[in-house]
């Protein structure tokens, strides 16, 4: 006897609209999870710099919000020479900036050398303090806020009222930046599926394959009104067999 499997409709619909929601949970997944994640921001660093009397622009001088960038330069010097560097080298980059001047000159006086760094927001300096090296030069080491330091601020006063001023070794960072999380969606579906009833299985409350619906009666009995002795599809019942009934005439045989 060959059976044949029929899969309903409403079962098969269910199945689809399962893995629709599922797929829309995964979907919620992953833009959760990109819009978590927070850009850096820029860091920077340069060597020596100089305004006044006698200025110099920020040299050597890098900046990024990504990969480390370095520059440096052997010696600097100012249009006339009051501020004269040498040994500079900046880097900067996500999250993290440094510089270094190896000896700084000014007004023909020698502040020797002057470094900072600063790692994912928090900045410092080599050395601190102010010291006067003369009447009219003065140098102030490690100035620090937050995740901006200036390694020395040089301040020179000139005998005929004119001034000058040099920044060395300057640097700023900010944090690194986050990543998004892994495991926790932001918007996870709001509506998820309970269960799901896969390839051709029906969905709950609808009859397997095979078996009567809530309308129809098994093989073998009588349907609701109908005639008793009748099997579903017009076949007959067969009835039992008759007893037997003793005929006038016949005794029974007893021992």
């Amino acid at each position: 006897m060959v059976r044949t499997t029929t899969i309903k409709p409403r079962a098969m619909l269910a199945a689809l609209a399962g893995g629709s929601v599922l797929a829309a949970g995964v979907t919620g997944i992953v833009v959760g999870s990109v819009g978590q994640a927070s850009a850096a921001e820029a860091s920077t660093a340069y060597g020596v710099s100089a305004s006044g009397t006698d200025g110099l622009t920020a040299q050597p001088s890098v900046r990024s919000a990504g990969a480390v960038a370095s520059d440096s330069l052997g010696s600097v010097r100012s249009q006339t020479g009051v501020v004269k560097a040498k040994g500079l080298s900046v880097k900067a980059g996500a999250g993290t900036a440094s510089a270094t001047v190896a000896d700084v000159t000014v007004g023909g006086k020698s502040i020797g050398p002057v470094s900072t760094t600063c790692t994912d927001g928090k900045a410092s300096a080599g050395r601190t303090g102010t010291v006067k090296l003369s009447d009219t030069l003065t140098v102030t080491y490690g100035s620090v806020s937050g995740g901006k330091a200036t390694g020395a601020i040089v301040t020179l006063t000139g005998a005929d009222g004119g001034s000058e001023t040099a920044l060395v070794a300057v640097v700023s960072c900010g944090t690194k930046p986050t990543n998004p999380p892994t495991n926790s969606p932001t918007n996870p579906p709001t509506n998820p599926p309970t269960h799901d009833p896969g390839p051709g299985k029906p969905d709950p409350g609808q009859p397997g394959p095979g078996k009567p619906t809530g309308g129809q009666h098994a093989p073998g009995k009588p349907a609701a009104g109908g005639k008793p002795g009748t099997r579903h599809g017009g076949a007959p019942t067969p009835k039992p067999a008759p007893a037997p009934q003793p005929k006038p005439g016949h005794q029974p045989v007893t021992g």
